[in-house]
């Protein structure tokens, strides 16, 4: 079991680390990174979230609703090294990070992470809002920039708020 203070889990956005227990995503499409040696991998959430899971860089998988402990390797990988990666959909979804179960033996290694970060601030578009956003924030632009120039990115966005206080959202 690997507990979500691991210094191992690279966090990418906004995240609350300081419990021991629990780590706890905010903001759409903050997400963790992590490497593993083994050949099954599961997460537990202490509540539900929608989130999207890529395991060695291959295809987005969705795991709508989540909550407790979930399986993502029905079929075992083959033998080695894998990477991890677990982003929350849309902004009211909140990851409660309670640990990463591994086969016996098996750890967690560093991933290498990208020495630059984009962070992006906006509306609904920004968080992966709209009808068009198939996969929620990692349909957005921000995400799609970030990954296209293999950065880390965060996304600071709330569908219908505003930067400027009194100001309706749309105004001329």
């Amino acid at each position: 079991f690997i507990s979500p203070e691991d210094p191992t889990i690279n966090y990418v956005g906004r995240w609350d680390t300081s419990s021991t227990r629990v780590a706890i995503s905010y903001w759409s499409g903050a997400y963790f990174r992590t490497n593993f040696t083994g050949t099954t991998v599961k997460i537990q959430l202490a509540t539900a979230a929608n989130i999207w899971v890529t395991i060695d860089g291959g295809k987005d998988v969705r795991y709508g609703k989540a909550t407790g402990t979930i399986n993502l390797t029905p079929t075992p990988l083959a033998s080695g090294t894998h990477s991890l990666r677990v982003a929350a959909e849309r902004e009211t979804d909140l990851i409660h990070l309670q640990g990463i179960t591994l086969d016996p033996g098996a750890k967690t290694i560093a991933p290498s992470v990208p020495s630059g970060l984009i962070e992006f601030v906006g509306d609904s578009i920004s968080a992966g809002g709209g009808p068009k956003m198939t996969k929620g924030a990692l349909s957005s632009y921000p995400w799609l920039i970030g990954e296209r120039l293999s950065m880390r990115h965060t996304q600071v966005a709330q569908g219908s708020i505003c930067l400027v206080d009194n100001v309706p959202c749309g105004a001329p």
